[in-house]
């Protein structure tokens, strides 16, 4: 089964969304909002998601066997 969550948001609109699940220890939740310069361009959109894609294989490298990435608001809204 799921063992942990790790929740990147560079909306804020979930910030509510996982707090019980936060204090259980369910869900890391990052904040991260992009650099002003490159978030009104939506062809740098790739950009934010790369980088949370990789800070998330950096963070978790040593102490998971498998993980998953999605959008989250492609199954949430």
């Amino acid at each position: 089964g799921v063992q942990r969550f790790h929740l990147y948001d560079r909306t804020f609109r979930y910030e509510a969304l996982p707090k019980p699940y936060i204090d259980r220890g369910y869900v890391v939740y990052f904040r991260y909002p992009l650099p002003k310069q490159i978030a009104h361009r939506r062809r740098y959109n790739w950009i934010d998601q790369f980088v949370g894609k990789m800070h998330c294989l950096m963070h978790t490298r040593a102490s998971i066997e498998w993980l998953g990435t999605w959008d989250l608001d492609e199954y949430v809204n």
